[in-house]
């Protein structure tokens, strides 16, 4: 008979988590999120001299990621604004191309966001996009 008799079909519920493990006193148990299991495979980068991505232990990582060599440029003027910055992490680890670069803008309110192979590539987007910014406030 189901637990519930408002829903006859309670008794169908599978539930999405396994129930946890029997602990006995004294016992510890190590659980792994699916986010901690991303993470410990997770390569960090910095930029070298020529603006390569170098792959680079996490502690390295934290302490260059936390000066402002991320930012590549910034722009901006009456309403709008253009930022392209080095992510530090892959962004589509499961494509082909590594996706670390990124151009954010943002006009009148409205944003969006465009990721990119190479930094010259995220340059060169980030001028275009500098001058439709221009051309559309005048």
């Amino acid at each position: 008979m189901p637990d519930n008799p408002d829903n006859p079909d309670d008794d169908m519920i599978i539930p999405l988590f396994p129930p946890a493990p029997e602990v006995a006193e004294g016992d510890y148990v190590t659980l792994q999120s699916s986010h901690q299991r991303f993470n410990d495979r997770r390569k960090y980068f910095i930029l070298d001299e020529a603006r390569k991505p170098v792959e680079v232990d996490m502690m390295t990582w934290a302490v260059w990621f936390s000066t402002d060599k991320k930012s590549l440029a910034h722009d901006e003027g009456n309403g709008w604004s253009v930022s392209s910055i080095f992510l530090g992490f892959d962004y589509a680890p499961l494509g082909k191309v590594r996706l670390m670069f990124e151009t954010l803008y943002v006009f009148e309110g409205n944003c969006d966001v465009a990721r990119f192979e190479t930094v010259d590539d995220c340059l060169g987007y980030h001028q275009d996009m500098v001058g439709q910014m221009v051309e559309r406030v005048q």
